[in-house]
Parts: C-alpha cells; structure tokens; sequence
C-alpha cells in the first residue's frame, strides 16, 4: 500500500473517530445516567466511562503510527538485497 493510500486510510479513520467520540459524548452521557438507576449494567458504567475514550485515542493513535511507519518500513525493505 503507497503513502498516498495510508493517508487516506488515516484520514477516514481520524473522521470515523472523530464521528464515534461525538456521538459517544452526546449520547453516552445521557445513556450512562439512565442506566446508573439500578439497572442491570450499573455495574460496568464505571468501566465503559473509562474504557471507551481510551480505546478511540488508541485506535487513533495506531492508524498514524502506521501510517509513519508503514512508509519507513516500506523504505527499509527496498534497501534489502536478496542473495
């Protein structure tokens, strides 16, 4: 896969992210106070409140290191002879 193409993937990605953390901002925390009543999932609302920005910042945070490291690796291939 060309550079070109990386920066395309990284960048639908940081829009899919971006996306994602707005609904999870406008919706979860209204979500997150209806379900801390007692109800069935009251016990992992702590978790998810914690996990979930977390995961969006490793997500995002992983598609552009490889899209830096994608290129250097592509570069320390060609320089690789083979016997």
């Amino acid at each position: 896969m060309g550079y070109i193409q990386r920066l395309g993937v990284a960048f639908t990605v940081t829009i899919g992210v971006a996306v994602m953390s707005i609904i999870y901002f406008r919706v979860g925390a209204s979500l997150f106070d209806l379900a801390q009543t007692g109800g069935p999932f009251d016990s992992v609302i702590g978790v998810l409140d914690a996990l979930v920005p977390v995961a969006l910042v490793i997500i995002l945070g992983g598609t552009w290191l490889w899209v830096i490291y994608g290129g250097v690796q592509r570069k320390r291939r060609r320089g690789v002879v083979r016997r």
